[in-house]
């Protein structure tokens, strides 16, 4: 698990500085580092490089009346960039949902993607926003 700790993080890092340099682009400051609306971009960069490390990871979805979120998969742990858009969670969140009390209801999967292309191809048929859709890396 600590190669995935540190492979999470330093994708967690770069978002964060992407979107500091966006919000300051757009807005002349930054707003919240939750990575709200990021889940699938962020998922398809940290399986990417999950998978150049051999590690085998899936693409999971979970979608809600109120949302659709997208996280990896290692087995029966997640491993989530972007759970921060839920609350008060860490940057890197890597949770075995098998334990008791460790399921959140955006970690409930819904559908599991084996490449990326799958999963874009579902966001596209299911009519993601464009900024959302995991092949704008």
């Amino acid at each position: 698990m600590k190669h995935i700790k540190k492979v999470s993080t330093k994708i967690r890092k770069r978002l964060d500085n992407r979107n500091k340099s966006r919000d300051r682009a757009l807005y002349g400051k930054e707003y919240s580092l939750s990575l709200s609306g990021c889940c699938a971009i962020a998922s398809v960069m940290l399986f990417e490089e999950l998978s150049k490390l051999n590690i085998s990871c899936k693409l999971a979805l979970s979608e809600n009346s109120d949302y659709d979120h997208v996280f990896v998969m290692i087995g029966n742990t997640v491993v989530d960039i972007t759970a921060t858009q839920f609350g008060n969670f860490k940057k890197v969140e890597i949770v075995d949902i098998s334990a008791d009390g460790n399921k959140k209801d955006f970690w409930e999967v819904s559908k599991v993607f084996d490449k990326p292309s799958e999963l874009v191809a579902y966001q596209k048929q299911s009519g993601w926003s464009n900024d959302q859709i995991a092949n704008l890396l």
